[in-house]
């Protein structure tokens, strides 16, 4: 199947707010007629933020991510 919406979120240390903010973007994704994806690259965060990923994407298959070992900086962590 061929993606109309790839969305690239760049995460570092963000999970105390994560859950929250990607409910709100699925909403409104949901809404639209494309087929989508969300595609988290999580930038070598020293929180929850990857388990918060990882349940995200557990429960939302049009989810998926990519982890970093180590902080890479926004720089790459969108390339």
């Amino acid at each position: 199947m061929t993606l109309d919406l790839s969305l690239i979120v760049p995460c570092y240390n963000e999970g105390p707010h994560l859950r929250e903010n990607v409910r709100a973007v699925v909403e409104i994704l949901e809404l639209s007629p494309w087929s989508w994806e969300v595609v988290f690259v999580d930038d070598g965060s020293v929180d929850d933020t990857r388990a918060t990923i990882g349940e995200i994407c557990a429960a939302e298959g049009r989810c998926r991510a990519i982890f970093h070992v180590a902080a890479l900086y926004r720089f790459w962590a969108r390339d």
